[in-house]
């Protein structure tokens, strides 16, 4: 009988030995789990510190200033608007006078697919065939206004940019 006594004895060291190795190796994987969760949340903050980037500022800006330049105007970005999220740029002689108290040079952008590197610009036309009723979502947003590609040359955007004496 003593035989069996120490073959149980023994069977049960063994697993004792390979429950506590297996406890060691699953310790092991949560500190693992632990140090990935850390490394997780500070990636999370770095990614959410991202400057997302600003289309006003990269895109639109540029276009203002290289005009302002070649005018001789200052000028002044307005929006973004509405659904279509368009803005304004309006050169004019003073910043101190409101745009609407001086003759003012324009030109309205639209985001329409800044992924594929589509801005477009408002013709000034409304769509054909295309009618909101007064006071609605769609005419409140502009969204019966013609739109077209903005082209890629300063000299054909140039062509683009109205007066307000139009």
């Amino acid at each position: 009988m003593q035989t069996v006594k120490n073959n149980y004895v023994e069977s049960y060291r063994r697993f004792e030995e390979e429950r506590d190795d297996l406890d060691k190796k699953i310790e092991k994987r949560y500190e693992d789990i632990a140090r990935a969760e850390r490394s997780i949340e500070r990636l999370n903050k770095k990614k959410s510190e991202l400057d997302y980037p600003n289309w006003v500022e990269s895109l639109v800006k540029p276009i203002a200033e290289k005009f302002a330049e070649d005018f001789g105007l200052s000028y002044n970005i307005y929006g973004p608007f509405g659904i279509r999220s368009y803005v304004t740029i309006y050169w004019m002689e003073d910043k101190e006078v409101s745009i609407v108290e001086q003759p003012v040079k324009l030109l309205t952008l639209e985001p329409f697919d800044l992924e594929k590197e589509q801005l477009y610009y408002e013709t000034g036309r409304k769509r054909e065939n295309i009618s909101y009723p007064l006071n609605s979502i769609g005419a409140m947003n502009g969204m019966d206004r013609e739109i077209l590609p903005l082209p890629d040359s300063f000299d054909e955007i140039r062509k683009l940019i109205r007066s307000s004496s139009e």
